[in-house]
């Protein structure tokens, strides 16, 4: 910190040397200096006797402090800084958080020529369990999942919880990749390029699916929890057949109830008269008032076929939660041949459920 003192001889010489100092740093004679953006540095020490005068002496402190302006410029500065930060963050957040949480797109998986396929139809259905975030064995239980439905060669299989993990990279995919089928997959919920998880349906089919769309249900249980219904159109023997593939919230009550009639209500307008396959995870007992609430031509597969059977799918609660119907078209009506569940814990925390029907003209 430099020391500029004035000689003792005379207060004009004390007071040229001072004024010398301070033009030497940029202060102009009569006029404050600017703020101090270095506290302690260029600062002007004196004593009395130097012949500095009371009124000058009063000033001259002054002279490298920042005026009441222009320190309330610099908070409002630093004010305005902090705000746009916050905003830009918030911004950030908010972009991330709907990625996270946004459903879709639609995508092509597998391929297989468009050939028809029979009017009589295996349809299976099964809930993957991702079991995010620990994945347990899902390597092995993916796995055991091709070998079961390699031998259960279904024509049409419905997916839920089918994932995209550290672990599997793309559930659907190496499902149709190994069974010689294609179909579509659609995201319900996470996102594999933020959070390096993902889940979501998919509809499987030895032959072209055709014209496939998808829907959220509504209400949702939570602002991360997407529930869907999506479709497609396969061409069987005896014509085309819409297949429709969903995953219900499992919050029991309301939520679910409403979402099973939105199921019911895109169904019966996305199938345009034609027959039908809804197969899925409802996460409701077939005794539920939602379920029993289901039109009249849509028939349970497997209650259809083992009408006495528990049938039960979900293995942590013993309870029937997933189903295949077989709803009815103009002028043709489903003829249930059997039905059954598949599977066990080396797959999955569900049984898939089967079912071989045939369409035949309705009388």
């Amino acid at each position: 910190m430099p020391v500029v003192g004035a000689s003792a001889s005379g207060g004009h010489a004390g007071k040229s040397t001072i004024l010398r100092a301070l033009g030497a740093l940029g202060v102009k004679s009569g006029a404050r200096a600017p703020p101090d953006r270095h506290p302690g540095h260029h600062r002007i020490q004196y004593a009395s006797g130097d012949g500095i005068s009371q009124a000058e002496s009063a000033v001259l402190p002054q002279a490298a402090q920042p005026t009441r302006r222009e320190s309330m410029h610099r908070q409002g500065t630093a004010w305005r800084r902090r705000a746009l930060l916050a905003v830009v963050g918030a911004a950030a957040a908010a972009t991330f958080l709907l990625n996270v949480s946004r459903p879709g797109p639609l995508a092509h998986v597998g391929a297989r020529e468009a050939t028809p396929m029979p009017a009589t139809l295996t349809i299976a259905t099964l809930n993957l369990w991702h079991d995010y975030p620990r994945y347990s064995r899902q390597a092995e239980r993916l796995q055991a999942a091709t070998l079961a439905l390699r031998d259960l060669s279904p024509h049409v299989l419905c997916l839920q919880e089918a994932s995209r993990t550290p672990v599997v990279a793309h559930a659907a995919r190496q499902l149709a990749d190994a069974l010689g089928v294609s179909g579509v997959y659609v995201r319900a919920n996470g996102s594999r390029a933020l959070i390096r998880f993902e889940e979501g349906e998919a509809i499987l089919a030895r032959g072209a699916l055709a014209n496939a769309a998808w829907r959220e249900l509504s209400p949702t249980a939570g602002f991360f929890e997407h529930r869907l219904a999506i479709w497609g159109a396969v061409d069987t023997e005896a014509g085309p057949v819409v297949v429709f593939s969903t995953h219900i919230t499992n919050k029991r009550g309301p939520v679910n109830a409403a979402q099973i009639r939105a199921l019911v209500d895109t169904v019966e307008r996305e199938r345009r008269g034609l027959p039908a396959v809804v197969a899925g995870d409802f996460n409701a007992d077939e005794s539920a008032p939602q379920m029993q609430a289901l039109p009249a031509h849509w028939r349970d597969a497997f209650r259809a076929a083992r009408p006495d059977a528990p049938g039960a799918t979900s293995m942590d609660s013993d309870r029937r939660i997933d189903y295949i119907f077989l709803v009815d078209g103009d002028g043709v009506r489903w003829h249930v041949l059997d039905a059954d569940t598949f599977g066990g814990e080396d797959i999955s925390d569900h049984r898939g459920v089967w079912a071989r029907a045939t369409l035949v003209p309705s009388r």
